[in-house]
């Protein structure tokens, strides 16, 4: 905006700051900014200076620093406004009482009863008002340059403090709580970025409730459309368990530690730690072999799906050969897929036979053999343009600097890759040992947030929906898929036995988020690129969440009877809707209506074809 009118004057060197982007800023950021310093001052910030009241000149010159400063707009701010700004003179004693307009009619008046409807005391603002308050300390931080000395506090001081708290209002009275999981204080094993981890993240971020019991399942959203339905078939594509880092990684979180070692100062005592008890571990030769973590991972993953499905996830139907195990070579898939079976046979104390398991890379490891797929992207440098100029632009400069601010150490020694590793040090400490490392420390949550977009902008244009071929590249997976479910609906209405009642897939994130793009889930109305961050903030196209460790897309046949076969996907054990057909029972359409819905690819989508890199001209 540039109307003076609908502006305070402090307000409009913020406008003016980027003029090459007036957009940025719409009429609703006036009020969030009042509510943002507000929310400060009822938290008890207001005797900090806080940089977000300066920008309104809130502060009273006359306040004196031995009492609680005061707002000059404080008595304007309605239902958000303080007590004390009603009663004046509790400021200077909070427990004192006027009884000057107290004049009882006789002087033996007395009480005999008192009655009193009160509001609930001050409170955090509902999480609507946060993610409005975030959004706005976003803007700020990403377009704003440090012109004044309020607005560098807050680019380089002043955080989000609500951002980690989650309300709810209990059920008698307006009384209001909240819970702060992922709180360092209140769990100190777990990093305040750990949700932004993109691949290399927990199953748990996920699926929260695991932290309290691995093995519990939702069954809130399993809804079959009549109570007479039944499994019939189960396949599951699952990624493999945790895993250490490749040698890749490893090679640059050792250049970091010797870099941290030999140039890093500072009292700090996570940096201490850093300095003198932590070592580096982490060697070359892990290079991406699953973990301890990683087996439980697919055995716990094992066992819920028996709960959730016992039906057809059973012992009798393991014991009866209806199960299917299938393998990328990789020692951590493999190790994955004898986990995963480990789960079972432990589960049902199965001693006495093993079961086999296939090794088929072209199935789970396509995007090796695919051509076009490999010279037009994965060998391509140019394919990750935007995640390139996202690391070398405003927001990840902005983290480097502030990395280099924490080690106190000179900003050109903090590029992209020293900041990646860092991240990855605090990801791989938590995701193995289950602790929050020290190295965690180097990053706020807006830093994480910056972190988890460009890692997502890789995977957006190596493996999702930035190219066509990303997708296409796993046409082999997706017909495997389907005529295993057209050959499980083909023998129960024949009324043969199934034969497969289960099939399992173990593979990669590689080979999870081609597939999933194929069938269009996670998919945003804008293309995710190096210039439109700010916008992306609530995407779907999240790998935090879509592809943590073992993360899985399981799709289960329903026969609801007189050959009403249903077709329900889960992805991570949540249940989601086939695109296209969000009208159609729910999460649990017929069979006959997803594959019309994908009868394009089921009818094309031939592998050797579209990976071929030169096609022969027609004729």
């Amino acid at each position: 905006h540039t109307d003076n009118s609908l502006f305070p004057l402090k307000l409009l060197p913020l406008c003016r700051a980027r003029p090459a982007r007036p957009s940025l800023f719409l009429a609703r950021s006036e009020p969030d900014m009042i509510w943002a310093g507000n929310a400060a001052f009822q938290a008890g910030y207001s005797d900090n200076n806080n940089p977000a009241f300066q920008h309104f000149a809130l502060l009273t010159p006359s306040a004196s620093h031995t009492r609680t400063r005061t707002l000059r707009i404080a008595m304007y701010f309605n239902t958000k406004g303080r007590y004390e700004e009603v009663n004046p003179y509790l400021r200077q004693d909070i427990l004192a009482v006027n009884r000057s307009s107290l004049e009882p009619p006789l002087s033996q008046c007395r009480e005999i009863h008192f009655t009193a409807i009160i509001r609930h005391g001050a409170r955090y603002p509902t999480a609507k008002t946060v993610r409005d308050m975030q959004q706005l300390h976003n803007i700020v931080l990403n377009n704003f340059t440090e012109e004044q000395s309020w607005l560098h506090e807050i680019l380089t001081q002043w955080t989000i403090f609500l951002s980690k708290i989650l309300f709810f209002t209990t059920i008698a009275g307006f009384s209001w709580c909240f819970r702060n999981d992922t709180s360092p204080e209140e769990n100190p094993n777990i990093p305040v970025i750990a949700k932004y981890f993109g691949t290399k993240g927990r199953y748990e971020e996920v699926n929260p409730y695991l932290i309290r019991d691995i093995l519990a399942v939702n069954r809130s959203g399993l809804q079959p459309p009549s109570p007479q339905c039944r499994e019939i078939h189960l396949t599951a594509v699952i990624r493999h368990g945790t895993r250490y880092p490749t040698s890749k990684n490893v090679k640059k979180m050792q250049k970091l530690y010797k870099l941290v070692q030999s140039s890093a100062r500072g009292n700090e005592s996570w940096l201490q730690d850093i300095l003198t008890q932590w070592t580096m571990w982490y060697t070359e030769d892990m290079d991406g072999r699953l973990v301890q973590k990683g087996v439980e991972d697919l055995k716990h993953l094992a066992v819920r799906l028996s709960k959730l499905f016992p039906t057809i996830v059973s012992e009798e139907k393991l014991r009866g050969g209806l199960f299917k195990f299938i393998t990328s070579s990789k020692h951590r898939c493999v190790n994955s897929t004898l986990s995963f079976k480990a789960g079972l046979m432990e589960t049902w104390a199965i001693t006495d036979v093993e079961f086999e398991h296939a090794v088929n890379d072209a199935l789970m490891r396509f995007f090796d053999k695919c051509t076009k797929f490999v010279q037009e992207v994965d060998n391509n440098p140019s394919a990750l343009t935007e995640m390139d100029k996202f690391t070398q632009g405003p927001e990840m400069v902005r983290v480097q600097k502030k990395i280099a601010d924490r080690l106190n150490v000179p900003y050109h020694l903090i590029t992209y890759d020293m900041v990646e590793a860092a991240f990855y040090l605090c990801a791989y400490e938590f995701a193995i040992k289950t602790v929050n490392s020290p190295w965690c420390r180097l990053f706020d949550e807006v830093d994480g947030q910056v972190m988890e977009y460009a890692l997502d902008l890789k995977q957006f244009w190596k493996r999702g929906y930035g190219y066509d071929i990303n997708s296409k590249s796993s046409c082999i997976l997706f017909h495997d898929v389907f005529s295993r479910l057209d050959k499980a609906v083909h023998d129960h209405n024949s009324g043969q036995a199934v034969t497969e009642a289960v099939t399992v897939q173990v593979g990669h994130a590689e080979t999870l988020l081609p597939l999933l793009t194929l069938l269009g889930f996670f998919k945003d109305r804008e293309t995710l690129t190096s210039a439109n961050y700010a916008s992306q903030r609530e995407r779907s196209f999240r790998t935090s969440r879509m592809l943590p460790y073992a993360a899985n897309l399981v799709l289960v046949l329903f026969d609801c009877g007189g050959r009403d076969i249903r077709l329900q996907p889960l992805v991570n054990e949540q249940p989601v809707v086939f695109p296209g057909l969000a009208d159609r029972q729910e999460s649990m359409p017929l069979y006959e209506d997803v594959k019309r819905q994908y009868a394009e690819l089921l009818n094309g989508c031939d592998y050797e074809t579209v990976c071929e890199l030169f096609k022969p001209a027609e004729p």
